[in-house]
């Protein structure tokens, strides 16, 4: 049986500061990892995963075809992929990023960057020496930015820049490194993408996993099968997840009453909001509230 490796787990490993109200993204650069770190059993995760090998050797397996990582190594892999990590070598080094799904979408980039990520590119690419100092120099800075003084202004906005000044730097990349596996995106990868994209358009007026479902003609048991498949959640937790980051992000507006939070995104009443953010938040609305104003 697949073990499926949640983001949870991951930020446990990395470096991760919640202060700033950001979900859905870890980092680490300059890490050491050690033979006994191995999964010795196929795994997913729920997580898209980049990771540069700075020393050492790393023996992974990507959809049953097996990659030697050395240094300079750069590995893509999104959360369908199914891998077995068989080897790392003592001494080994890696600077690594992981983000989910609704920390991309919620970034407005799923059009540019969900399909990239997909299965249809070979994992694998060895990099000059130039390219791995440019990587490095971003995902340094990113670092550096979560380090800051959680007063520091626009902390949230400058992070969310470098990192997709990163994945700007990667897509480049990839004209020159980069070789088709498939020639094509999946039907299934191609699925998920549209789906992203109509929920980052429709989420204040659409939570149904059932619309969404009717406007991609596709049934609710379908769409909720084959994001389970590609990207680690169901499509109803991403709707969740994308409107509770969304509603986090109203929250922090003081100047935004819970009764307008509730009717700019279209609940009901105050009462199923409330609901609902408990629900999915494990407090309430005025606690979160509490808990940002005191960072």
């Amino acid at each position: 049986m697949k073990r499926v490796i949640s983001y949870k787990e991951l930020e446990k490993e990395f470096y991760f500061n919640k202060s700033i109200g950001i979900d859905g993204f870890a980092i680490a650069v300059d890490w050491k990892t050690y033979p006994q770190d191995m999964y010795e059993q196929p795994f997913q995760t729920d997580y898209y995963y980049l990771m540069l090998v700075n020393e050492g050797k790393i023996l992974i397996t990507i959809e049953g075809e097996e990659f030697r990582l050395e240094r300079n190594s750069l590995f893509i892999s999104p959360p369908s992929s199914t891998r077995i990590l068989k080897e790392i070598s003592q001494g080994t080094q890696i600077s690594c990023i992981g983000f989910t799904v609704d920390f991309i979408i919620k970034n407005n980039s799923s059009q540019t960057f969900l399909s990239f990520f997909s299965t249809r590119f070979f994992p694998k690419w060895d990099l000059e020496t130039n390219d791995v100092k440019k990587i490095r120099q971003t995902m340094k800075g990113i670092e550096n930015r979560l380090s800051q003084a959680d007063n520091e202004p626009f902390k949230k906005e400058l992070l969310f820049h470098s990192f997709i000044v990163l994945l700007y730097e990667i897509v480049g990349l990839s004209f020159k490194y980069k070789h088709l596996s498939t020639g094509l995106v999946s039907r299934k990868e191609a699925l998920i993408t549209k789906f992203t994209q109509k929920l980052r358009a429709n989420y204040q007026t659409i939570k149904s996993v059932k619309m969404y479902a009717e406007a991609l003609f596709v049934t609710p048991k379908y769409l909720t099968e084959t994001s389970k498949e590609i990207t680690g959640k169901s499509a109803g937790q991403i709707i969740n997840d994308f409107l509770l980051t969304e509603i986090k992000q109203l929250l922090n507006q003081p100047h935004l009453s819970l009764s307008e939070i509730a009717y700019i995104l279209n609940f009901n009443d105050l009462n199923s909001f409330s609901k609902f953010f408990k629900r999915h938040a494990a407090m309430s609305l005025t606690q979160y509230r509490k808990l940002m104003s005191s960072l």
